[in-house]
């Protein structure tokens, strides 16, 4: 019998996870309430500047590169910008082509839940003139934190210039908040394996999990999210990457330092100095890419992400 992961947003996190779940052997839907994929990241570069270099490394040996591969093509080289506009079809094409189902302009607004667990959303299609119903054994809430309007409003931002468009297509909706669950400064309550906590069955990616930012950490934790979605819809435990890993650690470290060095949501990046630092301390910051293909070798996670699970 299939098991089913259904993936709320068509972010970097949101594509990355719906690839992880389907490369893991389960049935995918991904719902994005606009009308393309790749959320804010409107220009993206730098995806391996500092440590992320390591990271990008550690993600492609566990097989869980295939978007850093698709931006490595349609780039042609390695440290630049990409424009969404010409990016995002090549994306969504790679997700058809691995079988995830695509919702676009489906903006989900309800969760059934029981005894905290999520069995099915529901969505609203274009102008709402249909509904989507789509039942999961495990879910992925990537619905980003950026809007409402009124968000953009009050910091001073430019909303017309937005790539989230919520006056056309609704402000993000993620699950935990349908489903009932408080959600402090639109961030998710997590741990290492990124489970939702309150929730038994919800994993989150990108800035949701609140401790990452960026292009590459939003591939990262996408991709774990994915993979463990699909592990508990087969009936096994999610696994946390270990901190030997560059990945790991960034993890570890981000959640250990939420809020630790600023306001509320504060967070960190690969490239940034906070983090960066702390990898340098612990020799994980190389650029030697034998030296990380060996370390994800020893660490026993090599070709991890695209082993079947059932």
């Amino acid at each position: 019998m299939s098991k089913k992961v259904v993936i709320v947003g068509g972010g970097w996190a949101g594509t990355a996870a719906a690839l992880a779940a389907r490369q893991a052997g389960c049935d995918v839907r991904l719902f994005e309430r606009t009308d393309m994929l790749l959320g804010t990241g409107v220009v993206e570069g730098g995806i391996r500047v500092n440590g992320r270099f390591a990271v990008v490394g550690e993600l492609v040996a566990m097989g869980g590169g295939t978007l850093f591969q698709v931006i490595d093509r349609h780039c042609q080289v390695e440290l630049t910008g990409h424009d969404l506009a010409t990016i995002e079809p090549v994306v969504r094409r790679s997700l058809l082509l691995a079988g995830v189902v695509v919702h676009l302009q489906a903006r989900v607004d309800t969760a059934q839940v029981t005894q905290e667990t999520v069995t099915g959303i529901s969505a609203t299609v274009a102008e709402g003139s249909t509904r989507i119903e789509a039942a999961g054994d495990a879910f992925v809430d990537a619905s980003g934190t950026a809007g409402p309007e009124g968000n953009c409003s009050t910091l001073g931002m430019d909303c017309g210039r937005c790539i989230t468009r919520c006056p056309t297509f609704g402000a993000p909706l993620g699950i935990p908040a349908l489903a009932g669950l408080d959600e402090r400064e639109d961030i998710l309550p997590c741990g290492d394996t990124l489970r939702v906590a309150g929730l038994s069955n919800v994993f989150c990616a990108g800035d949701k999990a609140g401790f990452l930012r960026g292009q590459s950490e939003a591939i990262l934790t996408g991709t774990l999210a994915g993979h463990n979605a699909a592990r508990l819809a087969w009936g096994l435990d999610p696994v946390a990457l270990p901190r030997t890993l560059a990945c790991g650690e960034g993890i570890a470290w981000g959640l250990e330092h939420k809020g630790a060095l600023g306001e509320v949501g504060e967070t960190y990046t690969f490239s940034g100095w906070e983090l960066f630092g702390h990898m340098r301390e612990r020799s994980l910051d190389g650029t030697d890419a034998a030296e990380i293909a060996g370390r994800v070798e020893a660490a026993g996670m090599t070709g991890f992400f695209v082993r079947k699970l059932g």
